[in-house]
């Protein structure tokens, strides 16, 4: 973990963000005025849904204060649910409050990821729209039988974009080193939603067939709820999943259109 931190920091320009902002700066500027973060009633819901085992309360209110201050000194962005998730994978990998919060402000501010929240996310639509696409394109049966039940690129993927599928970590059994999260961690960061898009088509051709076995009710708690405790998202599955997506090819094409 320690080496994907370290790169993680270099790509995201990690000690930039932490001389520009001063976190305890922010959360004093935050509890004189806490009118100022409209999203702060959301972002106390999505904080307290959001799991742990162990010092749940104390975690949470870490959580809280992290996105809280990412609203303040981000105006451009609108917070978002799903950015929880984010966050607390950030705060269990780095074990630190401040740490978590200048990586994930880093995020938003020099990779792909911020630009999924301005615009009225219009880079999300677009996303649904070319994921669809190219399930479509590569995946025509699957493509069919969600068109045949009416279910919606957006119904279950907004989670792969907002969360980057860290929503997935706390139902890894390996947390101390979730190697297949990292490794897409890693991926986009150096892909930006190429990546994300890649995973995604891997993650459907790999469920295809039994999604095409679900009724309407079943596929759509499927692909929300189990698909992202699947094995998929294990250690064990490391190895094929890096096999796959490295043998699967997504024309640019179809990803820029």
């Amino acid at each position: 973990i320690k080496t994907h931190i370290y790169i993680w920091k270099i790509i995201l320009g990690y000690s930039k963000t932490k001389k520009e902002h001063s976190y305890k700066n922010i959360l004093e500027e935050i509890k004189k005025n806490p009118n100022k973060i409209p999203s702060n009633e959301i972002i106390r819901l999505d904080s307290n849904r959001t799991t742990f085992e162990k010092d749940k309360e104390i975690n949470r209110e870490k959580i809280y204060r992290i996105l809280n201050a990412l609203s303040l000194c981000t105006p451009d962005f609108h917070y978002c649910q799903g950015m929880n998730f984010i966050a607390a994978f950030f705060l269990n990998i780095f074990g630190d409050e401040e740490e978590a919060f200048y990586i994930f402000l880093s995020l938003l501010l020099t990779s792909d990821y911020g630009s999924l929240f301005t615009k009225e996310c219009a880079n999300l639509k677009k996303y649904f729209y070319v994921l669809e696409r190219i399930i479509e394109i590569l995946l025509p049966e699957l493509y069919n039988y969600l068109k045949v039940t009416n279910v919606k690129v957006s119904f279950f993927a907004s989670s792969w974009f907002i969360t980057l599928f860290t929503d997935t970590y706390l139902n890894i059994k390996n947390r101390d080193n979730p190697k297949v999260l990292l490794r897409i961690l890693d991926l986009f960061l150096f892909k930006g939603y190429k990546s994300i898009l890649k995973v995604g088509i891997v993650l459907l051709k790999h469920f295809e067939y039994k999604i095409m076995s679900l009724s309407f009710e079943e596929l759509l708690r499927f692909l929300i709820t189990d698909m992202p405790k699947s094995e998929f998202f294990q250690n064990s599955s490391y190895d094929n999943l890096m096999n796959t997506f490295l043998n699967f090819k997504i024309e640019s094409i179809l990803i820029n259109r």
